[in-house]
């Protein structure tokens, strides 16, 4: 099998790593940990997605939901729905939130929902 040239070039180009940190955070809590993200993005598409990942992670909210009903797998298949809660009680900020864990009680016909924005 023949590797395609444009796709060669990119594989045997030097590995490249791009950072994106919060100075602030860093003299607040030097121990604080790294996330990284093994990607094939050119360098301008991960330094965008370095700074996207960083600015997410700035002021997080968490919110867990439930929710009437059973909701499977299946339902996330074309990937990982957002959503923008509007809670006055909370003073959320219409900031759009991704799902990061979901469970259905199949006995209760109820599904915990847990979003972070």
């Amino acid at each position: 099998m023949t590797t395609p040239t444009n796709r060669g070039t990119f594989v045997t180009q030097e590995y490249r790593t791009t950072i994106a940190t919060n100075e602030a955070i860093k003299l607040r809590y030097p121990k604080a940990r790294s996330v990284e993200i093994n990607t094939q993005l050119n360098e301008a598409a991960a330094i965008a997605l370095a700074a996207k990942v960083l600015s997410a992670n700035e002021q997080p909210e968490v919110f867990e939901l439930e929710v009437e009903g059973i909701i499977l797998p299946d339902a996330y298949k074309g990937g990982v729905p957002t959503y923008v809660p509007e809670f006055d009680k909370f003073g959320t900020d219409g900031r759009e939130m991704k799902l990061v864990m979901f469970s259905s009680n199949l006995e209760t016909g109820i599904t915990t929902i847990r979003i972070r924005g």
